[in-house]
């Protein structure tokens, strides 16, 4: 089944549920890589005055996808969060607009808060282990409730405009009682999505694209107040750079670290010290939008602020969206300085592999004349962002000092230049080389730290050149710290490969492996019935406090997303898709004789026989006779492919039974 099948089988169940009085409820999902990013809830109010539409967007949710990387935790998105303060605070133009007919005018509807709270999110905790029940030192909104205005008989669309985009399309009949959903749409950035998505009717003169409102209209506030950073402008000048990086990095990292990023931007602005807010914005995740660096150094006119957003152009947009206010720094702040700039460096950055190629060739069609732009800094190299990437066998701690000593190379340098890469989304040779061979480092600070990083990137690794059954033997290594153990298993959890399945439960019924915390808090992410059933001997008497909480955790987590996966359980098991990883799982947990093999395979085939629908077992026979590999076939005792199916023709046997 199609992606685009299975959401509108799924649209169907919940326009149903509406049309029954229940509470309709969808996933709003990422436009490049699927990932749901928000639960979103309609619901018709009663008042005394006309009724409306509510739609409540949350941050948190039992289906909501974490941020990339370690620190992101099933049910809640960071990103998410942010993105509504930024809506709350105006500093997104949101507008609710609804239509009968492409004739009818637009009426206006409004925006305002719901709860807010701290969203967990793992840490890395002094001692080198990972917290796995952190949560956000700051505050965010976790909801924020849009609300259509009157709503009238018949059938009508909602559209969600941010900045003067639409985000999310929705379209109901409502019948004086009851709304009945019939459409939904994660209507992605133009820039991802085909440009047809995007064709607005035009507006009522009386209703401004940028019309965001909160419930009393009062004045919009800053999202945060921004913390002083505990350190004097006279103090400031007495370091250099690098130990002005430790002393910030020991801010940020504090209890209340967060509090104080925004801080640091206004900080450094008054020092008009761009030179290190430039290195904030490379070197820190998230500060390029996150912490208001790019737009900072824009509007100090800063000769850093052209690279710089340039450089981060390139940065995923799961990463916060950075690459989004990137794109409009540069087609919006000085356009005719930003595209001389560009022509005059387009050989290094306006290069195929670039999405800076697409804002030269929108500001080329304005035909801007050329102008001087000597006074911005050239583009930025890799080779140089990333040159502590190479480090030595052996590096100095820099301590208290407050400059860099000639002809060393510091800790925090090669950790420095670890975080730059993830920030920079330029997964590729020769960087992805150099943090692997970080990996087996000396320093087992820098050794965690790039064991770490591979969750943000290892969809890009070459599993032939990287196998990730080297993870694996330093995961089950006694001789190896617990740390670099349980950070190791940590990113071995990333891969989609079948055999990370099975070894998780193993993992996960052992409670005294490293890497147990890692392998409950993953499979709170994508666990489901099976887990439930094989984690329920786990001796929680054995548990410390906080081992038990995490797992109580993880078991609530996992209710949820049983509960969710029998709602749809036609969608999720019986499809050519599904089928196939489940298969794959049980195959390679069979052919490496694994503890949970005998469990996981009687489960599996009751699991997918139960309920066949005729898409599925169609979808079952073509397993059955045209399956071909898509992971490596020789494994432990046997080919995958004769025992993918194999386990094919069983399902079919003991569904004909």
């Amino acid at each position: 089944m199609k992606w685009t099948q299975l959401i509108a089988a799924i649209l169907s169940v919940f326009a149903l549920s509406a049309a029954r009085g229940a509470e309709p409820r969808f996933d709003y999902h990422d436009d490049r890589d699927g990932r749901n990013l928000a639960d979103v809830r309609l619901t018709v109010k009663h008042r005394s005055e006309l009724p409306t539409l509510e739609i409540l967007i949350s941050a948190v949710g039992p289906n909501v996808d974490p941020i990339p990387g370690y620190r992101g935790v099933k049910g809640a998105n960071r990103y998410t969060a942010e993105e509504l303060e930024l809506m709350l605070s105006g500093q997104h133009d949101v507008l609710v607009a609804t239509s009968r007919s492409a004739l009818s005018g637009l009426t206006r509807g409004s925006i305002h808060g719901g709860r807010r709270g701290r969203i967990p999110q793992r840490r890395l905790l002094s001692t080198g282990r990972i917290d796995f029940l952190a949560k956000t030192s700051l505050e965010y909104p976790l909801e924020v409730k849009l609300n259509t205005g009157p709503i009238s008989r018949g059938t009508q669309e909602t559209e969600i405009l941010i900045d003067g985009i639409p985000r999310m399309r929705i379209s109901f009949h409502f019948d004086g009682r009851r709304a009945q959903i019939t459409g939904f749409e994660s209507v992605g950035d133009p820039e991802h999505t085909d440009a047809s998505h995007h064709q607005l009717r035009p507006l009522p003169s009386d209703v401004s694209p940028f019309a965001a409102q909160n419930q009393a209209g009062k004045p919009k506030k800053p999202a945060r107040i921004a913390l002083k950073p505990p350190v004097t402008a006279a103090a400031w000048k007495r370091l250099d750079n690098e130990g002005k990086w430790v002393r910030f990095q020991a801010s940020i990292e504090a209890p209340a670290g967060p509090g104080t990023g925004d801080g640091w931007v206004v900080f450094l602005v008054e020092q008009k010290d761009y030179e290190f807010l430039e290195w904030v914005g490379l070197y820190h995740i998230d500060a390029m939008k996150q912490l208001g660096v790019g737009p900072a150094l824009a509007k100090a006119n800063a000769p850093q602020w052209l690279r710089a957003v340039a450089w981060s152009r390139s940065t995923p947009q799961s990463l916060g969206h950075g690459e989004a206010q990137s794109r409009s720094l540069l087609r919006s702040h000085n356009p005719e300085f930003a595209f001389s700039w560009l022509e005059k460096h387009k050989k290094i950055v306006v290069t195929e592999r670039s999405p800076a190629k697409l804002d030269y060739d929108f500001l080329k069609k304005k035909k801007y004349k050329l102008l001087d732009v000597s006074s911005a800094l050239p583009p930025l190299k890799a080779e140089n962002v990333f040159t502590h990437l190479d480090a030595p066998a052996t590096l100095a701690d820099f301590g208290n000092r407050k400059k860099a000593e000639a002809g060393k190379v510091y800790q925090h340098q090669v950790l420095r230049a670890i975080d730059g890469f993830v920030a920079s989304g330029r997964y590729f040779e020769p960087w992805l080389g150099k943090v692997m061979s970080l990996t087996r480092h000396s320093d087992q600070k820098v050794r965690q730290a790039a064991l770490l990083s591979i969750t943000h990137f290892y969809s890009k690794l070459d599993a032939k050149k990287y196998p990730i059954s080297e993870l694996v033997k330093v995961a089950d290594d006694p001789g190896e710290p617990d740390a670099i153990r349980e950070s190791a298993f940590m990113a071995y959890t990333y891969f989609g490969h079948p055999s990370v399945w099975p070894k998780l439960h193993v993992v996960a019924v052992t409670p005294t492996h490293p890497g147990w915390r890692a392998a409950i808090s993953r499979l709170a992410n994508y666990g489901n019935g099976f887990t439930i059933q094989y984690l329920s001997d786990l001796d929680e008497s054995s548990l410390t406090p906080d081992d038990a909480k995490l797992w109580a955790t993880t078991r609530k987590n996992l209710a949820a997303i049983e509960d969710l996966q029998q709602n749809q359980g036609q969608f999720l098991y019986n499809s050519g898709g599904p089928q196939r990883v489940a298969l794959e799982r049980v195959a390679v947990a069979e052919l490496t004789n694994s503890p949970v093999a005998e469990q996981l395979t009687a489960w599996t085939v009751r699991e997918i026989a139960s309920g066949m629908n005729r898409k599925g077992l169609a979808d079952l026979k073509k397993l059955r006779d045209t399956y071909e590999l898509t992971i490596e076939n020789k494994v432990g005792t046997g080919t995958v492919k004769e025992w993918v199916r194999g386990l094919a023709r069983k399902i079919l046997a003991t569904a004909r039974e």
